[in-house]
């Protein structure tokens, strides 16, 4: 559907020119029925009901519309008062209204009302058929599995954090500034090549969460909490490898896979607290655990989206089954893993993160308009 504004889109009294002005509104919707009949003495009066299957109740349109004007003697002299009989002596419906408004149009369609549209009048007749018994839209699944991994990750995360502010504040007593210089000591490229793989790694990963969005019904805040959240990430990212430094050096960071377990295990607090590198493990799980979670709901909702499926939560046990496996296989050694991580990914990446989803936002873009501007010129 071609979500614009169509305030500037006018009915006409044809009935032909209107049908056209709803199927281009709704293109290539399967869910649209349009169901055309005649009605009046001599079934010469013809209409259009227009209602989205599922969500009007079909057993009131055919029972409470469609019969009683297919039995209905209106006379054909007089077409002003079409609609007047239509609305109190032939619909058996109870909430029935006349309207001339695209927009409003629209959005009772959307909502489960059914459109009359009858040649020779510009006016539509809006019934109230609500019935989505088939269809809830109080909250999509989708919807409800985003909102429930949404607040797991809220407490857990939340948690998370704790824990690395307070080893980060435990291990300031065993930092040396000193061990930032040289700054800059071998230029400004290796500096540029680390911002390039923390790019592709972890920040350009956060493309995967256009799989969520789409799945937001009140996205109104949603822009300024996925910022929100960025900032606070990158800042995390930012303090760990500044703590990792100071505690190691630059030299250990880059002969060593997990730096973070091993400053940590530097960290002395008399003989109370030590060994402390357990928090970095449990740190470590419970944000793996979250993004694997997101990227397993980002693959089952496109795969539904693609196969057209209502449901997507009965096909993430096998695909979490296949993630498993292959995982066991997909490196040799934990060596392979970082040669790969720092030194292919990037930019194999990029492709994935940036310029696919560039092509796919700028035709998305272009389409939106030129549907636009079509709307506008009619």
């Amino acid at each position: 559907m071609n979500t614009n504004d169509f305030s500037n889109i006018k009915l006409v009294t044809s009935l032909d020119e209107n049908i056209k002005i709803i199927r281009d509104i709704f293109v290539n919707d399967k869910t649209i029925v349009y169901r055309a009949i005649s009605f009046g003495t001599s079934i010469s009066t013809k209409c259009m009901l227009i209602f989205i299957n599922g969500m009007a109740d079909s057993q009131m349109i055919n029972e409470n519309i469609i019969k009683p004007m297919l039995l209905s003697n209106i006379p054909d002299t007089n077409p002003s008062e079409i609609m007047n009989v239509l609305m109190q002596e032939v619909l058996l419906t109870g909430d029935n209204k006349t309207c001339s408004e695209v927009d409003d149009i629209v959005n009772g369609i959307i909502y489960g009302k059914t459109m009359l549209f009858i040649d020779g009048f510009a006016d539509v007749l809006v019934i109230d058929t609500i019935g989505w018994k088939t269809r809830n839209i109080s909250e999509p699944q989708a919807e409800t599995i985003v909102r429930g991994l949404g607040r797991w990750s809220e407490f857990f995360v939340f948690v998370a954090i704790i824990v690395f502010l307070t080893i980060t504040v435990l291990s300031i007593p065993q930092m040396d500034i000193s061990k930032l210089k040289p700054i800059l000591s071998s230029g400004s490229a290796p500096v540029l090549k680390g911002a390039f793989s923390a790019f592709s790694y972890p920040f350009g990963e956060t493309i995967i969460f256009t799989m969520v969005f789409s799945n937001i019904s009140k996205t109104k805040n949603y822009n300024k909490i996925f910022m929100l959240g960025l900032l606070i990430g990158g800042g995390l990212v930012f303090l760990a490898t500044l703590r990792n430094i100071l505690l190691l050096g630059s030299n250990t960071i880059a002969r060593v896979y997990y730096p973070s377990t091993m400053a940590i295990s530097l960290i002395r607090v008399g003989e109370l607290l030590e060994r402390l590198e357990m928090l970095v493990t449990i740190d470590f799980l419970i944000c793996v655990f979250v993004k694997a979670c997101i990227c397993i709901f980002a693959v089952c909702n496109g795969i539904s989206k693609v196969f057209g499926l209502d449901d997507c939560k009965f096909i993430a046990t096998p695909i979490t089954l296949l993630m498993l496996a292959f995982s066991s296989f997909v490196y040799k050694s934990i060596m392979e893993m970082s040669f790969w991580n720092f030194n292919i990914w990037q930019y194999y990446a990029i492709p994935f993160e940036v310029i696919i989803p560039l092509i796919v936002f700028i035709m998305a873009e272009m389409k939106n308009r030129n549907s636009k501007f079509t709307l506008s010129n009619k």
